[in-house]
């Protein structure tokens, strides 16, 4: 991730300037919910496994949506989902 970061900051300022210095790293939360949350990693969404590059942004999207929405405490809620559903 940082070598993606620092190329960024070299080769596309103005989209560096835009971006948080703060970044997620989607496969650090896969990793948490593998060990943490077993169910809720085997039921995350398969990858299209292109591996182009929009590709793999839409999966990445497309996965961290998924554990924001199993995983994490919701302010509506105030529970997970996984907590919902036992």
């Amino acid at each position: 991730m940082s070598v993606d970061r620092n190329f960024i900051a070299r080769d596309m300022l103005k989209l560096n300037e835009y971006l948080h210095y703060r970044t997620i790293d989607v496969s650090s939360i896969k990793e948490l919910a593998r060990r943490w949350h077993p169910k809720t990693y085997f039921a995350a969404p398969a990858k299209t496994g292109n591996h182009r590059a929009l590709g793999d942004i839409r999966d990445s999207i497309a996965e961290l949506a998924y554990y924001r929405q199993a995983l994490f405490i919701s302010a509506a809620t105030n529970s997970t989902a996984e907590e919902s559903n036992g």
